[in-house]
């Protein structure tokens, strides 16, 4: 017999080892598998972590903007109301500096405002947008005074005739 040889070529108790080989491979694979899982659930919670860590900085940014946005908003009522009383209590006239900058369109040399629904105001009828008198030069229009009025066409009449 011979001594110190390995591998499925040796003579007598060369069935246990073939065991003991299995059974060496299945526990490397058990523990290979094991790291495998324990590397994959660290990576995980690392995103999980990181993911949340952005999620409370975007929403910090987004609760400071937000407060901001409201104190503007507050503070623009309070200097509006503030501003729409003289000092002797009396309301004072509205200029163009009280239109909002944005939502504004000339049309035929008149500004045209579009409110939104809460800033309707009481002294305007409510029939959509109305241009708003500006004090700039207005451009007279190329009509001819003597213009006869355009006569309208007339509709056409349509019969149906059903057969019984």
């Amino acid at each position: 017999m011979m001594k110190n040889v390995q591998g499925s070529s040796a003579g007598a108790g060369s069935g246990e080892f073939h065991v003991y080989k299995a059974s060496r491979r299945r526990e490397y694979e058990r523990l290979k598998l094991m790291d495998e899982q324990m590397q994959k659930e660290a990576l995980t919670s690392e995103f999980e972590q990181k993911r949340k860590q952005a999620e409370d900085v975007a929403e910090a940014k987004t609760a400071k903007n937000r407060a901001k946005r409201q104190k503007k908003k507050e503070r623009a009522k309070r200097g509006k109301s503030e501003e729409d009383t003289k000092q002797d209590g009396t309301p004072r006239e509205s200029t163009t500096s009280d239109l909002p900058l944005k939502k504004r369109r000339l049309i035929n040399g008149k500004e045209l405002v579009f409110r939104k629904p809460g800033e309707e105001s009481d002294s305007e009828p409510d029939e959509g947008p109305q241009p708003h008198e500006t004090s700039e030069v207005q451009m007279p229009q190329s009509t001819p005074e003597n213009a006869a009025p355009v006569p309208a066409a007339e509709e056409a009449k349509i019969t149906i005739h059903e057969d019984d």
